[in-house]
């Protein structure tokens, strides 16, 4: 197996790091491809923190090196690979410098622990087995379920353990440290409304909890947060799975997945998103 990612790519260089679970791949060449061509190499030999962090292996993982473009359009098409292997490292996420794209919403919750983080993080006991399934199945599919632990009596104690659930899920996420907002919306419609609405902050949140008092249907198209919702078929939805959000625990949605709530629209829910102090969202 071999992981790793192209980060960066100019017209006269590339970045990123690659890894093994097989073998220790520090030290080796790595070489750069344009459409089957070589246009430069260099060894993986740079430290990354993030990388030792996660455990993989000493961090030691990191290449930068030169590369020769027959045209500056082609740094989009670079591939990395170690030199004696047939997989390779495409470009996903990478950043091409000096090339314009469509800006993406700056979403706060939008960026997750990598899967290799995930494990790293299990195996040493840093997160319980079901933080570690939150995270994967919120990774792979982009919703997730929460049961809350048993409420006590009172509609104030049920409302804290749901504040303090929420606010666990956006730290569990990554964003220690953010505050937690809350929207209530009493059909399907006021939701629609505010995630179009680019002013209104469940807009920019990059994950949405969702909880109500009686039971609650959202159909979610799973993964699509991977992909653009413009490429889905239009009857994505339709086939999509059904997730049930009960009084007795939460559901959280990746804000760039394709879903909808589901009859009956008129039903009071609450939506929880991280959110920076000042209230408003960000990268």
């Amino acid at each position: 197996m071999l992981i790793g990612a192209v980060e960066a790519v100019t017209s006269e260089d590339v970045s990123g790091w690659i890894y093994s679970p097989l073998k220790d791949l520090h030290g080796t060449m790595a070489l750069a491809y344009v459409d089957g061509a070589c246009v430069g190499s260099g060894r993986v030999e740079h430290f990354r923190q993030d990388l030792a962090d996660a455990g993989l292996s000493h961090g030691k993982l990191g290449f930068h090196f030169p590369v020769a473009l027959p045209e500056e359009a082609a740094a989009g098409r670079v591939v990395v690979s170690p030199e004696g292997c047939e997989a390779i490292i495409m470009q996903r996420t990478s950043k091409i410098v000096g090339e314009e794209r469509p800006e993406e919403p700056a979403l706060v919750g939008g960026r997750l622990p990598a899967p290799e983080t995930i494990a790293w993080l299990r195996k040493r006991q840093a997160i319980s087995k079901d933080e570690s399934d939150l995270l994967t199945s919120f990774s792979d599919f982009g919703v997730a379920a929460w049961p809350m632990q048993a409420a006590r009596s009172g509609a104030g104690d049920r409302t804290a353990a749901r504040e303090e659930a929420a606010s666990s899920i956006v730290q569990l996420c990554g964003m220690a440290g953010r505050q937690v907002g809350r929207a209530e919306f009493s059909n399907a419609r006021d939701l629609a409304a505010a995630l179009d609405d680019e002013d209104h902050p469940v807009s920019q949140a990059g994950l949405l909890v969702f909880h109500a008092d009686r039971p609650l249907t959202l159909t979610v198209v799973e993964g699509s947060h991977r992909t653009s919702k413009g490429k889905l078929i239009a009857d994505a939805l339709d086939r999509g799975i059904r997730y049930a959000v009960e009084p007795t625990g939460l559901l959280v949605v990746h804000r760039l997945c394709a879903f909808r709530l589901e009859q009956p629209h008129a039903r009071q829910f609450t939506v929880h998103y991280p959110r920076d102090a000042a209230g408003r969202a960000q990268d």
